[in-house]
């Protein structure tokens, strides 16, 4: 995650403006790889902010004593987040936050050979969520709500070299949730802590296969083909 620690920062009551930030940049010369991380916060009265990303190059990693490259261990990522956290009254907070990753022509190192091979092409995760936290009372002594919305987006190729043969499949899933927790002083001796939770699923998923001489490609609905999943579970 790009500079987790930097997001560590909290609202301080009564300040007027706060900020602060940091970069790193960092490269090894096995796999000839760069990653820069870059964040940032900030407060405004009863505003604080914090926005982040990165960025990762890994290169095919050289292994030592005559062991030469490694095929499979290639690849790039990027990441980035943004929170805002606002006071709305004495003991309630709102909070609106995203963070995103993105991972390109990924390996599966584990089933990487001369003449079969698997990449994650695209490997997408996306996360959004606003968080109302606050109590009012003994009787409400805590409470949490969450509302979110994660999606999910892969991509993979199979190449079968020696049957001349590209599998393609993807899967997309969308998840919409809800939580919400709480806690009740019962007296000297006891809380009562409840909560519940809703999640609502969407998941599409399809697969198709081209040949890699001719480039001729065979769709999904085609005897014997269909993606890994169920397309358009619910």
């Amino acid at each position: 995650a790009p500079l987790a620690y930097l997001k560590a920062f909290d609202w301080v009551p009564g300040a007027r403006l706060r900020w602060g930030g940091q970069a790193l940049a960092r490269f090894s010369t096995a796999d000839r790889s760069h990653l820069y991380n870059v964040g940032a916060w900030t407060q405004v009265r009863r505003v604080a902010a914090y926005v982040g990303g990165s960025f990762k190059v890994f290169n095919t990693l050289r292994g030592g004593r005559g062991i030469g490259e490694q095929l499979g261990t290639g690849y790039r990522e990027g990441a980035w987040d943004g929170s805002v956290r606002v006071h709305l009254a004495r003991q309630w907070f709102l909070k609106l936050a995203t963070n995103s990753t993105r991972q390109i022509d990924v390996p599966r190192t584990d089933k990487y050979g001369f003449d079969e091979f698997r990449i994650f092409k695209k490997q997408y995760r996306d996360l959004a969520y606003a968080k109302l936290t606050g109590r009012h009372t003994k009787k409400l002594d805590a409470l949490s709500v969450i509302l979110s919305y994660q999606s999910h987006r892969e991509l993979r190729h199979r190449y079968r070299l020696g049957k001349d043969r590209i599998q393609i499949e993807r899967d997309d899933l969308h998840v919409f949730g809800l939580v919400v927790t709480g806690r009740t002083d019962l007296g000297r001796w006891s809380n009562l802590v409840w909560g519940a939770d809703l999640y609502a699923d969407w998941l599409g998923s399809w697969g198709r296969h081209e040949a890699i001489s001719t480039g001729v490609v065979t769709p999904m609905g085609s005897p014997g083909l269909r993606g890994r999943f169920v397309d358009d579970s619910k």
